[in-house]
């Protein structure tokens, strides 16, 4: 009998706890699909919300009439591209041309300079080199051995030996005086002077500053160089001219030091994206100074430059450029004159 009531017991408690293994089992099997189905609809309602946000934006740009849709062509943007992309937050960050188009074409010709404009650049930067007699060239070293084959320095040299030398593709050396011709008001450059000598650097600076306002593009016009004796010069002669300062291959705390002791009228500086860091970038920025980071070629430069917070990105490919930051949802900028993007 006792047995009997101990089996009984041990059945009924058996059973019990079989009980409770089901009950939580059953509640597992349905607690589960309920908490995948709340997960579900909220990536579902933030997708929709997201999507309705860019329609909107899209809209509201193309009333401004400045809307793009992401698969534009970059060529397609050329006139509504005002050498700035502006991001949800107002802020500009200008894509320039880095002496042309040098994937496509050679370095600072003017088949280079058309393909940026025509592949949606409206900032464009060349380099520029006084010949012995007080002409203007663009190029970017004053040896033209890496770029024409002719082992002929400009500094030296007569403009009329430099016009018989031709590019890579055939064209001739190009003269300031001609791309201004060529390009005129509808684009915007950065000019970096190089130091050829104190008293050619000098010719050059007096030279630059006549022909800009000869051909009225004193608000067209941002200098950059790496003389600060340049840059003094230009600032001087136009005043409002913004002026940028090229800092050379430098270690990140030599950036540092750079930035803490530029002179109060240089506007933006010039880093390589290999030597900058987030740290530089914000102690220039409180010293109410821009930053351009140069030579982005990749997507994959595009990517690394991007966490800096740049204002301004020197491209050698404005259309690979371009399409990247469509596609991470920005639009064209509305403004072109320099003076409202960089101060």
């Amino acid at each position: 009998m006792v047995a009997a009531s101990a089996a009984t017991i041990g059945l009924r408690n058996f059973l019990r706890g079989r009980c409770v293994v089901m009950r939580k089992k059953r509640y597992l099997f349905i607690v589960a699909p309920m908490i995948f189905i709340i997960f579900c609809s909220i990536f579902a309602i933030h997708g929709v919300t997201r999507g309705v946000e860019r329609d909107i934006g899209r809209e509201d740009g193309r009333k401004a009439g400045r809307g793009v849709e992401r698969d534009v062509e970059p060529a397609k943007l050329k006139k509504t591209m005002a050498g700035s992309l502006r991001a949800s937050d107002s802020r500009h960050i200008l894509l320039i041309a880095h002496r042309g188009a040098p994937i496509n074409e050679p370095e600072n010709s003017l088949a280079g300079y058309r393909a940026a404009v025509g592949r949606g650049a409206m900032f464009i930067e060349f380099d520029l080199v006084i010949s012995k007699d007080g002409i203007i060239y663009i190029c970017h070293d004053n040896n033209l051995w890496r770029t024409t084959g002719r082992n002929v320095l400009v500094s030296r040299s007569n403009s009329q030996e430099l016009d018989k030398i031709k590019l890579r593709n055939g064209e001739k050396l190009p003269r300031l005086s001609a791309f201004f011709g060529e390009f005129g008001s509808s684009i915007l450059y950065l000019a970096e002077t190089k130091d050829v000598g104190a008293k050619q650097s000098r010719l050059m600076d007096k030279t630059l500053a006549a022909l800009i306002r000869q051909r009225h593009l004193e608000s067209k016009v941002m200098i950059q160089s790496q003389s600060l004796t340049s840059l003094k010069a230009l600032h001087s002669e136009f005043g409002h001219m913004p002026c940028m300062y090229l800092i050379g291959r430098t270690s990140k705390n030599g950036l540092i030091k750079t930035v803490n002791h530029l002179p109060r009228w240089v506007d933006a500086v010039g880093v390589s994206q290999r030597a900058v860091t987030k740290k530089s970038v914000r102690l220039a920025h409180r010293r109410g100074l821009r930053v351009a980071l140069y030579t982005i070629k990749t997507r994959k430069d595009m990517k690394r430059a991007l966490r800096y917070d740049p204002d301004m990105i020197c491209t050698d490919d404005v259309g690979m450029s371009l399409r990247y930051l469509l596609r991470k949802h920005w639009t064209p900028g509305d403004d072109p004159l320099m003076r409202e993007v960089i101060r």
